[in-house]
Order: structure tokens, then C-alpha cells, then sequence
């Protein structure tokens, strides 16, 4: 099936959205991309799911681009619009450079790292679980 295919002026959070208003990009962030948080440098950056658990450990989802240094909010719980299409009663996961996929996408040696369940067309309800488990050979 692929990445879900974002539009970033159309990501929105839903009305029981946990979010983390504080947060700090670490890099240049795109609205829909997955973040995780960097505790040394206490910032967000570009979650993955090829590179490391460390990367693939998702606190969340961006929901308003920012630049590097910037502010960020970052959309933790809760439903969110992804601003593309999506599948209801699909699982969706963590996928390359923040990206999210279905979990059917999954490949060898990719970190686990589910990010929700399809409920609209538009909309996941995040249930974030890094399970820093690699897909076996």
C-alpha cells in the first residue's frame, strides 16, 4: 500500500488530542512526520524506522511545520487528521524519514513501532507503542 501520502496544511488534531506545546525541533519538521525526542539535546527530531530503536522510540506526531530551533507541537494521544487517506481498521506504523505506513508494509530488520489504527478515511487514533522489536529475516 505505501506511506500514507500527507498534505501538511491539512494535518489537524482532533478535539481529544494530547499534545506537548513545548517541544523544540532539532531539525527542519514537517507537519504529519513522526517524531521522537532527543533527551541530551531536548528536541524533537525525524523518527525512522530502518535506522535505530533509538529512532524508531516515537513520541509522536508533528502537527504544524517548523523550523530548525523552532517551537513545535507535537500531537502524543488522542485522534488526528493526517491531511491524506487512510483505511479504517488498518494498523499503521512508523516508516522511513517519519513517514507512516500500514503495518503489511513492515520489511527485515525494521523497529516496531506502531502509531495507531485507521478510524476515518482522513484520521488515526494514535496508540503509540515502540516495541523495540526488529521484523525477523
Amino acid at each position: 500500500m505505501g506511506d500514507v501520502a500527507v498534505t501538511a496544511g491539512n494535518v489537524a488534531p482532533g478535539s481529544d488530542a494530547g499534545l506537548d506545546v513545548t517541544g523544540v525541533a532539532g531539525a527542519a519538521l514537517t507537519a504529519g512526520q513522526v517524531v521522537y525526542y532527543d533527551a541530551t539535546n531536548d528536541e524533537y527530531l525525524v523518527a525512522d524506522t530502518e535506522t535505530s530503536s533509538t529512532t524508531a522510540n516515537a513520541a509522536g506526531v508533528v502537527v504544524c511545520t517548523a523550523a530548525d530551533t523552532q517551537r513545535c507541537v507535537v500531537q502524543k494521544t488522542g485522534q488526528i487528521d493526517m491531511g491524506g487517506t487512510t483505511v479504517v481498521g488498518t494498523v499503521y506504523v512508523l516508516s522511513v524519514t517519519g513517514n507512516i505506513a500500514p503495518a503489511a508494509d513492515l520489511a527485515t530488520a525494521d523497529w516496531v513501532t506502531v502509531i495507531g489504527v485507521g478510524v476515518t478515511a482522513t484520521d488515526i487514533k494514535l496508540g503509540i507503542n515502540a516495541s523495540g522489536v526488529q521484523v525477523p529475516a
